[in-house]
């Protein structure tokens, strides 16, 4: 099965692109005069090209080679690296920031996920901030099957199409579709592992990180495990 992200990085950017929301959200967990930030799971480089745009040391990690190459050519001031997020610890650190966005955190169990977590608490300074968003796993898991909204470019000639399937505590079944004029020229089907928001509360504070923070959106609507919504979690080191 092809990657979705891999051959259409193009109509991804404009399927998820650049949110002044988020990156008001994540500047305003900067620490005061911290002038290093780290994008976990990056993708086309938004936030870690926006940061480097405002003068700042960013780095950007991705397993995918398209997108690090995308991310690369849009955002010369950033550096990028095709990484695997478990190996973020072998980066060159301090970082007064870093991130891991757009539910990257679910392609790993929450054994591998608390690796990646060992791994930003070295290279973390004292105060350094930790931000993770994931959907909302607590309510998801209730549901057996989710649909999301379909997203629609060029007048609905383009439709991305989301859903989860086989929902359960161990591994949902991740499928997409992209299709063109009524014909489907892209499927997919990935494997995630829904964590409760607890369960990731728990795996950093086991790490020394302090959770300063859980929100449904980056506007800070507090956190509600019955109601469909994301979960942004702020922790600090």
């Amino acid at each position: 099965m092809t990657s979705f992200y891999r051959d259409h990085t193009e109509i991804y950017e404009r399927i998820f692109p650049f949110r002044d929301e988020v990156f008001g959200f994540l500047n305003g967990n900067l620490p005061a005069g911290g002038h290093r930030v780290l994008d976990v799971g990056c993708g086309p480089g938004h936030y870690a090209g926006r940061f480097a745009q405002d003068g700042l040391d960013a780095v950007g990690i991705d397993l995918d080679p398209e997108m690090v190459r995308a991310a690369g050519e849009r955002h010369p001031k950033a550096t990028f690296h095709v990484m695997d997020m478990k190996a973020a610890g072998t980066l060159d650190g301090p970082f007064h920031l870093a991130f891991c966005l757009g539910n990257a955190a679910a392609h790993l169990d929450c054994d591998a996920f608390g690796d990646v977590v060992d791994g930003i608490t070295s290279l973390l300074v004292p105060g350094g901030g930790w931000i993770v968003q994931t959907v909302n796993w607590d309510y998801l898991l209730n549901t057996g099957r989710y649909d999301f909204p379909i997203r629609q470019l060029d007048d609905g000639r383009l439709e991305f199409h989301r859903a989860y399937r086989d929902v359960s505590e161990h591994e949902v079944r991740f499928v997409t579709k992209l299709v063109e004029s009524g014909v489907t020229v892209h499927e997919g089907d990935v494997a995630l592992h829904p964590v409760r928001a607890q369960a990731y509360v728990e795996l950093h504070e086991a790490r020394g990180l302090r959770l300063e923070g859980l929100f449904a959106d980056y506007r800070r609507t507090p956190f509600d495990p019955g109601v469909q919504s994301g979960a942004v979690l702020v922790f600090r080191r």
